[in-house]
């Protein structure tokens, strides 16, 4: 793998990961565009590199919360130096993550499952298919939002329904972002709520994807890839992260994220497009 293609691969990760047009279908897309073959070991190897590269994008991102959350947690474990940092709000967050974390636990499970999905004739298809249902979620959650309750308000149903999402998110071409911040803005929850805890929830979820998609890669042989390519793509992708995230924070407060329904629409159509072509 060249450095450009590296690079390539590093920036549609740090962005489309973070923007609500499905990471995954844009790395299909783009991986058929380039040729590549999704199961050789070194384009495995970079892809989990780069999960883990986005997961330290957003927790600086959302360091102050992260920050809060884990002098919580340490402060509950009994470590003195942070027991008079805790706080009930902060309580009561970690609670809701945890419990958004739980429909995770049978993704590992659907995992290698996915994968041959993705390495099937039928990819695109599915991809399009998923493109396809992010733009509905994405389109309806804009239609049907009233920013009516905050995160103090959030109750555990919000976080279970929220990560329940997520789960999903790991079919080809559905947008973990679009998804969760929609389910999030159906249930009625404002908008810096929403991204927030989709945000906050995300952080543990590439963690685990990089670390399977490492393991796979390292079973399929030793990736033929340089470690200076994989750390200057990962420092790509943790810095495009940053500011795609600080880019949706702003389309959110100018209520504008409808417009990516449409990106995703568009993108389904290419996904069939190159089915076509390649049939």
């Amino acid at each position: 793998m060249t450095w450009i293609e590296a690079l390539l691969l590093a920036l549609l990760t740090g962005a489309t990961e973070i923007l609500p047009v499905s990471g995954t279908g844009h790395w299909k897309l783009l991986e058929k565009l380039m040729g590549l073959n999704a199961a050789a070991p070194e384009v495995r190897f970079l892809r989990g590199m780069l999960h883990l590269a986005v997961c330290l994008g957003m927790v600086i991102y959302y360091r102050k919360t992260v920050g809060a959350l884990l002098a919580q947690l340490l402060g509950g474990l009994g470590v003195s130096a942070y027991r008079d940092r805790r706080d009930g709000m902060t309580r009561r967050l970690q609670q809701l993550v945890v419990f958004a974390l739980l429909p995770l636990l049978p993704a590992a499970a659907l995992y290698r499952f996915i994968w041959r999905l993705e390495l099937s004739d039928n990819a695109l298809a599915f991809t399009g298919v998923g493109l396809l249902l992010s733009g509905l979620v994405i389109f309806f959650s804009e239609r049907f939002a009233r920013n009516r309750r905050s995160q103090a308000e959030m109750v555990l149903p919000d976080a279970l329904l929220m990560g329940l999402g997520q789960t999903l998110s790991i079919f080809p071409g559905l947008s973990r972002s679009g998804v969760t911040t929609g389910i999030g803005l159906l249930r009625w929850l404002d908008r810096p709520t929403a991204l927030s805890f989709a945000g906050l929830i995300a952080i543990p979820a590439y963690f685990c994807a990089g670390i399977l998609e490492l393991v796979g890669a390292l079973q399929a042989g030793t990736p033929a890839i340089s470690w200076w390519v994989v750390v200057a793509a990962m420092a790509v992708a943790a810095a495009v992260c940053c500011g795609a995230l600080e880019l949706l924070t702003r389309l959110h407060e100018k209520n504008r994220t409808g417009l990516f329904a449409y990106w995703c629409w568009g993108a389904a159509a290419f996904s069939l497009i190159l089915l076509l072509l390649s049939a």
